[in-house]
């Protein structure tokens, strides 16, 4: 899909590039979201929300640990409509999930895709049946959900999950355009640093789905 929108300025291009570099690439941060974060926070802000997404991931991985902490980043840019974030994020989920577990999660990137055409309700119901086995797992996104819909009201235990939330709330603001078939990476230095693990997370679900 083309992306009406004239092109950036000069100087937003470069302040993206810096950002961008600053972040660690696209294996943190694809250049056209730094675009986007530029385009529509302006420079020092653009930093701050990435600030803003680094420390809600710090505090969800000491109170859930890496594995839930990224699904559940995954699922606050899912809600927001952000395909290639939460992306990434869940491909970094299942790495981290499969190499200190070692079990694969039912739930894929590929298929986040396909529940963005599906209404909300839908989507959890989906969940509901595919994280049997991850019960925790599904209770956290449940809990995301409901706060996310102001279906319950917070209490202090659920300030990592409402972090979770703000952070990603300023996709709301932004329009950019990725192409579905854009290349995801897993969104974590941990797991980049390691690309041994995304292989054999790789290997493993070729093993486990001989059709894919």
């Amino acid at each position: 899909m083309a992306d009406p929108r004239t092109s950036a300025s000069l100087w937003v291009r470069l302040r993206a590039k810096a950002l961008h570099r600053l972040a660690g690439g696209d294996d943190v941060l694809v250049y056209e979201l730094a675009e986007e974060l530029v385009r529509t926070h302006g420079w020092r802000d653009a930093g701050r929300v990435g600030a803003k997404v680094g420390a809600a991931l710090a505090t969800l991985e000491e109170r859930f640990g890496v594995a839930d902490a990224q699904l559940l980043v995954a699922f606050a840019a899912f809600w927001e409509g952000c395909t290639y974030c939460s992306r990434g994020h869940l491909l970094a989920s299942n790495v981290l999930r499969h190499h200190h577990e070692g079990r694969l999660f039912p739930v894929t990137p590929e298929e986040l895709l396909d529940l963005q055409a599906l209404r909300d309700d839908e989507v959890m119901e989906h969940l509901r049946v595919q994280l049997v086995e991850f019960p925790e797992g599904l209770r956290l996104l449940t809990r995301q959900f409901e706060l996310r819909a102001e279906l319950v009201q917070p209490t202090e235990e659920d300030a990592p999950l409402m972090a979770s939330l703000s952070a990603w709330s300023w996709m709301a603001d932004c329009t950019i355009m990725l192409p579905s078939d854009l290349p995801v990476r897993p969104l974590s230095p941990e797991v980049v640093q390691h690309p041994t693990w995304l292989r054999a997370y790789e290997a493993a679900l070729r093993t486990a789905t001989p059709d894919r």
